[in-house]
């Protein structure tokens, strides 16, 4: 599949639809952004479903229940230039004063509206010039090559936040698309670690940490995480590699995390 068959959008927004995010953002608690985003998640969710009960949207007018416009379920993995572990998650700045992350979802079950989106990948590539809760981010984005030109333009518009939910949200802190690529994407996860392979761009290879007795260590309940409501498996690098938009970065033996993932809207 050539890029050229993939709709191309701008992930910048115009200032009306920035200030609402904005807004939006600011509402989520008295703390910075996403400090209270997975509470948030849960609760909205758990507003439309009894809203969805009674026959009355959150906002209390009378309406017949619909499906959800989107539902995605999977493992996600990342990798980052911070230490073990991430003081990201704590809000926390990063290690190093920035963050570059590469990071991958591999999606086990999904749909936008009916455009099924089961088994396939995403990556991004993500360089936050500080605390990541402050925005600013560039991203750059890989999608499956196995993925029809529909499943392509479903995943782009998800990924850019234009269904709403958690998506949106980590969309509204990207203030650069430094591009989109479709590409093979191979994603494996074992008992000992996860991994996945963008072609002709790079690689994540981690290894779970395991506790004293022989199980995986896991974070639960972080004011930040990519996968709110899921505990997060601690690991470390064997390989970050990555080479693409004037990036060459190889580290080894920094931050790893795992989780599965819901995102629905």
């Amino acid at each position: 599949m050539k890029l050229g068959e993939i709709e191309k959008k701008s992930v910048s927004m115009e200032n009306g639809e920035a200030s609402r995010r904005r807004t939006f953002l600011k509402g989520l608690a008295g703390v910075p952004m996403l400090a209270a985003l997975s509470g948030l998640v849960s609760t909205r969710a758990s507003a439309y479903a009894k809203a969805g009960e009674s026959g009355e949207t959150a906002e209390g007018k009378a309406e017949a229940p619909e499906a959800k416009v989107y539902a995605l379920e999977g493992t996600y993995m990342e990798s980052c230039n911070c230490d073990s572990i991430c003081p990201c998650v704590l809000l926390d700045d990063p290690t190093e004063g920035f963050c570059q992350a590469f990071v991958g979802w591999h999606i086990d079950k999904g749909h936008l509206r009916d455009v099924s989106l089961d088994g396939l990948n995403v990556a991004v590539w993500l360089h936050a010039p500080g605390n990541l809760t402050k925005g600013e981010w560039r991203m750059a984005y890989y999608f499956d090559e196995k993925g029809t030109t529909q499943q392509i333009n479903a995943l782009r518009e998800l990924w850019f936040g234009e269904h709403g939910g958690y998506l949106e949200v980590i969309a509204s802190l990207v203030s650069e698309n430094m591009g989109i690529k479709v590409t093979p994407i191979d994603f494996e996860v074992t008992d000992k670690g996860s991994s996945f392979k963008v072609d002709g761009v790079g690689e994540v290879d981690i290894v779970n940490t395991e506790a004293g007795n022989g199980d995986r260590v896991l974070l639960q309940h972080t004011p930040l995480a990519v996968a709110p409501g899921h505990p997060i498996t601690i690991a470390k690098q064997k390989i970050l590699k990555y080479q693409d938009h004037g990036m060459d970065q190889f580290l080894s033996g920094r931050n790893g995390f795992s989780s599965p993932f819901t995102y629905h809207a």
